[in-house]
């Protein structure tokens, strides 16, 4: 009995170390999640390399893995489009999958992302299909920026 008792303990402990493990991969840290939560606005953007106007200005809100995006339109009103999302800060470059409300992962946009204080870089090739292998190679590059509350 007490050999079935050393290894029930022994299956208990390797059981709650694989946990720990699996929970962990493909998981940010507590610290990249925790740094990504607040508003961010564009701030430029590139595409082939090239500076364009497009997705400066709009606003990315993210709370726990929720992700609103806020698109400014001409008409002066905002169009809202909610989404989720998913990070692992143990890939080099990190990844950022983000992905409809109403769809999943499957449909994600595969994104690379680097955090400095209050400056953060996505790239992205947005098909939807390919992750980019490092800044330098993906069609779309984002600089955003943290918003400071008035509070």
């Amino acid at each position: 009995m007490n050999t079935y008792f050393r290894r029930g303990r022994l299956l208990l402990c390797f059981a709650v170390t694989l946990s720990i493990a699996a929970s962990a991969v493909g998981q940010a840290p507590d610290a990249d999640l925790k740094k990504l939560q607040g508003t961010w606005v564009c701030v430029a953007t590139l595409k082939d390399g090239k500076a364009v106007q497009s997705y400066v200005g709009v606003k990315a809100v993210i709370i726990d893995t929720d992700l609103t995006w806020h698109f400014p339109q001409k008409d002066g009103s905002v169009r809202e489009q909610k989404n989720k999302f998913r990070i692992d800060s143990t890939k080099n470059p990190k990844h950022f999958n983000w992905w409809r409300e109403d769809k999943t992962e499957a449909n994600a946009d595969q994104r690379i992302y680097s955090l400095d204080g209050d400056t953060l870089k996505w790239g992205t090739n947005l098909d939807y299909k390919t992750r980019p292998a490092s800044f330098d190679k993906a069609v779309w590059q984002f600089t955003v920026k943290r918003v400071r509350d008035s509070k």
